[in-house]
């Protein structure tokens, strides 16, 4: 009997101390990952909060495109400057659609439409010409169908990178029926690319007028400002540009 009691007695013991492990005070926590988790899902909402409130916001509302419109519509008598739909279509929808842009591209736009005359030059000229005053540097692509009849044949480019002086494309050779190419070149935006070529049919390294297939293309400047980009697709020239011959 004594050993029994004995028995009951430390079992009672120990019932109490578990159940003070339980109480309030002294109560575990069932999961501290779940409570760690919890932790970092708020700091995830929390950033993303962060960004979206960093985020960029456009210049370019619909209330400041309308200001700005309304603002040149009124001041165009006797300023010498031609209405804006003169060459550069709807103010307000052009508009919008530079709201797209960066900030740089945007606050372009807004000086262009408030102190740019635009009769001789549209308003995306006008842009790229503020956006970017200086040469910079941009990928270039060439490509060439159409040439069949001269498969094999070497080609040589080059582009116009000031008045008469011309940087030479990698060299290229007629493969399938085309070519084509890209490359980096400095150039100034708000000028007109010009590429010349030639195939070089006699095979003697040079340009040679009436023999060698001669032939030029305007490259055209790519819709995102922000990454400008010149391009071109040319095809066997309906006649010999023997000028080219001159300068490449």
């Amino acid at each position: 009997m004594n050993t029994s009691h004995h028995f009951m007695g430390a079992a009672l013991a120990l019932l109490l101390v578990l159940l003070a492990g339980c109480g309030p005070q002294g109560q575990e926590d069932p999961d501290p990952a779940a409570d760690d988790d919890d932790t970092a899902a708020d700091d995830d909402d929390d950033s993303a909060g962060d960004d979206d409130d960093s985020a960029q916001q456009s210049f370019l509302t619909p209330d400041e495109c309308d200001r700005i419109c309304t603002e040149r519509e009124e001041a165009i008598d006797g300023s010498g400057n031609c209405p804006f739909k003169w060459n550069s279509g709807d103010c307000r929808q052009v508009c919008a659609d530079y709201a797209l842009f960066s900030a740089e591209t945007e606050q372009a736009f807004m000086q262009c439409v408030a102190t740019d005359p635009l009769c001789y030059l549209d308003i995306h000229d006008c842009v790229v010409n503020n956006r970017y005053p200086q040469p910079v540097e941009v990928p270039l692509s060439l490509e060439a169908t159409g040439f069949g009849a001269y498969e094999s044949e070497p080609v040589v480019l080059a582009l116009e990178t000031s008045a008469n002086l011309f940087a030479y494309a990698p060299a290229q050779t007629v493969l399938n029926g085309g070519f084509s190419t890209q490359w980096l070149e400095t150039v100034y935006l708000g000028g007109s690319q010009l590429v010349l070529y030639y195939l070089d049919i006699n095979g003697d390294g040079s340009c040679t007028p009436s023999v060698d297939l001669t032939g030029s293309a305007q490259m055209v400047l790519g819709a995102n400002i922000d990454a400008p980009s010149f391009s071109v697709q040319i095809e066997p020239p309906t006649y010999s540009a023997d000028f080219v011959c001159s300068y490449i």
